[in-house]
């Protein structure tokens, strides 16, 4: 989930380091293939703990976290840009804080 915060605030400023002559994975990437790529470090991020819970059921109690990052996906998704990106890093932050939050309760239940 650190890396999905780190690429949602690359793709905010691929414009910006695009003219500035940078060569971030997201400039690399480019704009579509960065929005995946957000969306996949999610989705691999909800895998791992589905794939915990095989073992220690209790966490399945962090996904409760990525429900936060369900809006900041569609907005991903649909093409968002400019301060709409800043709300979505946002609620990244938030997705990442509440999953840990919530993972970490589970596993003391364990």
């Amino acid at each position: 989930m650190a890396c999905a915060l780190l690429v949602i605030n690359n793709l905010r400023d691929i414009p910006g380091a695009t003219l500035a002559g940078k060569k971030t994975l997201a400039v690399r990437l480019g704009d579509k293939q960065t929005r995946r790529m957000y969306y996949s470090l999610l989705v691999v991020s909800g895998l791992a703990i589905v794939l915990l819970a095989v073992d220690l059921p209790s966490v399945l109690l962090g996904l409760v976290g990525l429900i936060a990052a369900s809006s900041g996906i569609r907005k991903v998704l649909r093409g968002a840009i400019g301060k709409d990106l800043i709300d979505v890093l946002g609620a990244t932050g938030r997705t990442q804080i509440l999953t840990a939050v919530a993972l970490s309760v589970g596993l003391l239940l364990a």
